[in-house]
């Protein structure tokens, strides 16, 4: 096995394919012992196999990803789209894209597994608390004003504030206005857990989209010359209850008032 100058494993290719098969292997064998093994004891073989297989399709993901912008330093020039006179710029955090891509095909064998209705119970609102406000950040650009919305509140910056966007290597673009703080443009994955993590690569292409998108939308001049923001209250509130939920369940579970 090798590994890279931060410490961490590189998937290779032999490596990822190995560990993936081994996972398949053992998610096939909880299908087809399931009689002979019991639900419970096939439940967790198969979940074991998923994990591998997320373990290896992630690091794979994360060498190739760290290895493309390891010599990179300066926003590259990134096409975008112009749609009724401005650009949107979503952010894909990869954290949430694979735990989704985890999920969507192990759900239905979950499901033919006899997975409990209270996992789904529990899983339901973390999914929507956590995989909502991740596809909720867009930066968009439009003649007159550069709006930056991150999950819970958005920012309407004056077209003709923006001097221009920098990077600080933790995942946080600034938005530099003339006269006004940054406005931070979160990017890449959100962190947690993750100290090691190379936000180089997600800041410099979120950067060159948004230069980019600068120069696609003609400037226009406003009148409106303050920064204006507002808070998502329609994210905060789907946020307050899947996390209000969550914890009712958790409760009436330990007070014994339902169980599996």
């Amino acid at each position: 096995m090798a590994f890279d100058d931060a410490g961490d494993l590189k998937w290779t290719r032999p490596l990822t394919y190995s560990v993936a098969a081994l996972s398949m292997l053992v998610g096939a064998a909880a299908v087809l012992l399931r009689h002979e093994l019991g639900p419970d004891a096939a439940m967790r073989v198969g979940v074991l196999g998923a994990v591998g297989l997320f373990v290896a399709t992630s690091g794979r993901l994360i060498t190739l990803y760290r290895a493309r912008w390891h010599t990179i330093t300066a926003p590259p020039a990134v096409s975008v789209r112009v749609r009724r006179g401005r650009v949107v710029i979503r952010r894909w955090p990869a954290d949430t894209l694979l735990a989704f891509a985890a999920v969507a095909p192990f759900a239905p064998l979950a499901l033919w597994l006899g997975v409990p209705p209270l996992f789904w119970a529990f899983f339901g609102p973390i999914l929507v608390a956590f995989g909502l406000p991740s596809f909720a950040s867009r930066v968009v650009v439009g003649p007159t004003e550069v709006v930056v919305a991150s999950t819970f509140a958005v920012t309407v910056v004056p077209r003709g504030l923006v001097e221009g966007v920098t990077g600080t290597g933790r995942g946080r673009l600034k938005l530099q206005l003339a006269g006004h703080p940054p406005v931070e443009i979160g990017v890449g994955v959100h962190g947690m857990a993750m100290r090691s993590w190379d936000y180089r690569g997600a800041e410099l292409k979120t950067a060159g989209r948004i230069w980019s998108a600068l120069d696609s939308v003609p400037a226009v001049p406003s009148s409106v010359a303050a920064v204006r923001k507002r808070r998502r209250w329609l994210l905060v509130a789907v946020c307050v209850l899947a996390a209000a939920d969550f914890l009712t369940l958790a409760v009436l579970v330990m007070a014994g008032v339902i169980g599996q």
